[in-house]
C-alpha cells in the first residue's frame, strides 16, 4: 500500500515541484520506504508517490512508465493476479522492467484503455497520464478498499490518496462542507461523491475519471454485481462454492515480501481466515488481538486466543484502558481526515501500532462478512420492511402517521437501528437502509440555525436515493436482502468500516487485506436468493460452507459478539471538563452549525452509559474541526 498524488494544469499554467513534492509528503505514514515525483516536459501534469514496500522490495519505484515514456502511473495497493496478467502481456509483446504488479496496470491500460478494469483482481486506487492521448485515467476498486480524493479547482486538476495531500496545494482553501454533519450523525461518515470539505470530493467504490489536459472531467460507473442465476444453485453447490472462493481470496491476499499476519479475535470471520493462512503456509501466522482493562463482557481475549492455539499462532495481545482511549481519540482524527464516528477506530489506532512494532507490515482482517453475509438483526429488519410495504399499500396509507411518530420516538422505543427504514416509509419513498446513529428527529434537534438553513436533511436524502438509484446498472429489481446489501456495498462499507481500517492502519504504516471483500466473492454471493440467506440463522451461508473444513462446531455456534468496545462506559465514567468544553467551545457550536441550547442540558445531565456512543461521536466531530479548523 502506498500513498499517491497529482495534479494537472490548464494552459499557460505549470506544476510547481515544491507544491507537487508537500502534497506528497503528507502521506509519509503511508510510505515511509520510498517517494518519487514526475513532472512532464511541458510541465501541465505531476505526479507524487509514497511508497510502503511489500512486493518487489529491490524494484518497483514509482511514478512508474512503460517502455517510451509514453504513460505514466502512480498506484496504491495489491494486484493479486498480476502474474497472470504479466503472462498474457508478455505474450502480446510487452516487455517489463520490474516483478511489481504496478508494472502490470501499465500493460494491461496500454493494452485494453479503460477497460483494463475488468481484468484487474485486487483492491486499489490509481492514476494513469497517457500522454499520447493527453488524458488523466484514475479509479478506485470496486469495494472501494483504497480511497481516492480529488478537487477540480478553476485552472487545474488535483487528486491524492487523502484529503490532507489536497489541502497542502494553497490554492485549494480549507472550507467547511456543513451539510456533510447530517451525513455524519447519521452513517458516521459522508456520503460520496461529497466530503466534509468544501470543493474536494471522493471516487466512489467501482467508479473511474478521465480528466482531459483541457480540463473536460467525466466520471462513470464500471462494475456492477452479478444478477440472479437464472436457476439457483442447490444449497450444497452454493457451500462448496463460497468456500473454494474464500480459500482463493485468502491465498491472494498472501502475496508479499515481507512479514505478516492477522488481526484476530474470537469469531467466525477472522478465525476462517487464520485457518486457511495456516493451511496455506504450513508454518504459524503472527496473529494480533486487542482487550480492554476493566472490560471483561466487551474483551474476546480468551476466545482469540484460544482460536490463536488451535492453528498454532505466534500469538500476541495487548490491553488499552481509559488512558489510551483518550490518547487516540484526541490523535486518530489527524490521519483519518474525514471524522470516523466508529469508536472501533480507537482499538485499531493502538492494534496497528502494536503490530508494527512487532515487526509485521501486511495484516488479513475479517471486514465485510457481517454485512456480505447478514448480521442478526437484519431478518427482524427484512421482516419490518415487508410489514411496512404492505402497510403502505393499503387506501390512503393510514400507517404513515405512525410510522414516522415511531420513527421519531426510536430511541425510546428501542427502534433506533430501524429509524432509518421507518422515516423512508413514512416520506413514501421506502428505500432499504440502516443508520448508524442519530434519527432524523434526534439529528434535527442537534441543528444550529445556520446549518439548518442549509437544508441538510434534503441534501442527505438526496445522496441516499443517488445510491438507490445506481443499482439500475445492474439490469433488474433487487430482492430486499440486494437492496440492503447494494447500499452497505456502496456506503457503509467503503466510506465508513473501510475507511476506518485504511486510515488506521495506515497511520502505523501497516497495509490491511480484506479477503472476504474479494469481488469474485462478492459477486457470486449477492447472486443468490433470498431465501438461502438465513435458513439456520445469520451468516449460515458462510458457516455452512465452512463447516467440517475449518473451524470447530463451538466457534461456528458461538453467539457473535463483535468487535465491540467499552466506549460507552469510558465515556460516561471520564467525561471530564475538558471534553464537555471542548464541545460546547466548539466553532461548530460558535458557528451555528451544532446547537448548543440542545447540547447543553445532554452533557449537564451527566453522562449515562446510553449516551456514551452518541456523544464519543460528538465529541470526535469536535476534535476534528478543532484540528482541521481551529488550528
Amino acid at each position: 500500500m502506498c500513498g499517491i498524488c497529482g495534479l494537472v494544469v490548464g494552459q499557460g499554467s505549470q506544476v510547481e515541484e515544491g507544491v507537487l513534492v508537500a502534497m506528497r509528503d503528507t502521506l509519509v505514514h503511508r510510505g515511509p520506504d520510498d517517494s518519487g515525483q514526475w513532472i512532464s516536459a511541458n510541465r501541465s501534469v505531476g505526479l507524487g508517490h509514497r511508497r510502503l514496500s511489500i512486493v518487489d522490495l529491490s524494484t518497483g519505484h514509482q511514478p512508474m512508465s512503460n517502455e517510451d515514456g509514453s504513460v505514466w502511473l502512480v498506484f496504491n495497493g495489491e494486484i493479486y493476479n498480476h502474474a497472470d496478467l504479466r503472462s498474457g502481456l508478455e505474450g502480446r509483446g510487452h516487455r517489463y522492467k520490474t516483478r511489481s504488479d504496478s508494472e502490470s496496470i501499465l500493460h494491461a491500460y496500454e493494452e485494453f484503455g479503460p477497460a483494463c478494469l475488468d481484468r484487474l483482481r485486487g483492491e486499489f486506487a490509481f492514476a494513469i497520464w497517457d500522454d499520447r492521448q493527453k488524458r488523466l485515467f484514475a479509479a478506485r476498486d470496486r469495494m472501494g478498499v483504497k480511497p481516492f480524493y480529488f478537487a477540480r479547482c478553476p485552472g487545474f486538476f488535483a487528486f491524492g490518496s487523502e484529503i490532507k495531500s489536497l489541502l497542502a496545494h494553497p490554492a485549494i482553501p480549507r472550507r467547511l462542507n456543513a451539510p456533510f454533519i447530517a451525513h455524519y450523525l447519521s452513517f458516521n461518515a459522508s456520503v460520496a461523491p461529497s466530503t466534509p470539505f468544501a470543493g474536494s470530493e471522493k471516487l466512489p467504490a467501482a467508479h473511474a475519471i478521465t480528466v482531459e489536459g483541457n480540463g473536460t472531467f467525466a466520471t462513470w460507473r464500471y462494475w456492477f454485481p452479478s444478477p440472479a442465476f437464472s436457476t439457483p444453485p442447490h444449497e450444497e453447490e452454493a457451500y462448496r462454492a463460497i468456500y473454494q472462493l474464500f480459500q482463493e481470496a485468502t491465498r491472494d491476499r498472501m502475496m508479499s515480501d515481507v512479514p505478516f499476519g492477522i488481526f484476530l479475535s474470537g469469531g467466525v470471520d477472522s478465525g476462517a481466515i487464520l485457518g486457511e493462512m495456516t493451511g496455506l503456509l504450513g508454518h504459524p501466522v503472527a496473529s494480533f488481538t486487542i482487550g480492554y482493562d476493566g472490560g471483561s463482557e466487551f474483551n474476546e481475549l480468551e476466545e482469540a486466543k484460544a482460536s490463536a492455539a488451535l492453528f498454532g499462532a505466534e500469538h500476541r495481545q495487548i490491553v488499552i484502558g481509559r488512558d489510551q482511549f483518550w490518547e487516540a481519540l484526541l490523535e486518530s482524527p489527524r490521519y483519518a481526515d474525514e471524522p470516523n464516528g466508529n469508536p472501533e477506530c480507537i482499538p485499531l489506532y493502538h492494534l496497528s501500532r502494536f503490530t508494527k512494532d512487532n515487526g509485521v507490515t501486511v495484516v488479513q482482517v475479517g471486514e465485510g462478512s457481517d454485512e456480505l453475509f447478514g448480521y442478526p438483526g437484519w431478518p427482524r429488519l427484512l421482516v419490518l420492511h415487508c410489514w411496512l410495504r404492505w402497510a403502505s399499500s393499503l387506501p390512503g396509507n393510514p400507517f404513515r402517521p405512525v410510522m414516522g411518530l415511531l420513527s421519531r420516538l426510536s430511541e425510546r422505543t428501542g427502534l433506533g437501528h430501524y429509524s432509518a427504514l421507518l422515516e423512508s416509509h413514512a416520506r413514501g419513498d421506502a428505500s432499504l437502509h440502516i443508520t448508524s446513529n442519530y434519527p432524523r428527529g434526534l439529528r434535527e434537534s442537534l441543528y444550529g440555525p445556520e446549518l439548518a438553513k442549509l437544508a441538510p436533511e434534503e441534501d442527505l436524502q438526496a445522496k441516499v436515493l443517488g445510491i438507490a438509484s445506481q443499482a439500475e446498472g445492474i439490469g433488474r429489481k433487487l430482492d430486499d436482502y440486494q437492496q440492503l446489501l447494494w447500499f452497505e456495498l456502496n456506503h457503509r462499507l467503503p466510506e465508513s468500516i473501510l475507511a476506518r481500517v485504511d486510515r488506521m492502519t495506515m497511520s502505523a504504516s501497516v497495509e490491511a487485506r480484506v479477503p472476504f471483500l474479494d469481488h469474485r466473492l462478492v459477486d457470486y454471493t449477492f447472486s443468490l436468493p433470498q431465501a438461502m440467506r438465513f435458513r439456520t440463522g445469520a451468516k449460515s451461508l458462510f458457516k455452512e460452507s465452512i463447516r467440517g473444513k475449518i473451524l470447530p462446531a463451538k466457534i461456528l455456534d458461538r453467539r457473535k459478539r463483535g468487535f465491540r468496545t467499552p466506549v460507552q462506559r469510558w465515556i460516561s465514567r471520564d467525561f471530564s471538563a475538558d471534553a464537555r468544553r471542548m464541545i460546547l467551545k466548539s466553532g461548530l457550536v460558535k458557528e451555528g452549525l451544532l446547537s448548543g441550547q440542545a447540547l447543553a442540558p445532554l452533557l449537564a445531565e451527566g453522562v449515562s452509559m446510553a449516551k456514551g456512543r452518541s456523544l464519543f461521536q460528538i465529541l470526535l466531530l469536535c476534535r476534528w474541526y478543532q484540528i482541521y479548523f481551529e488550528g
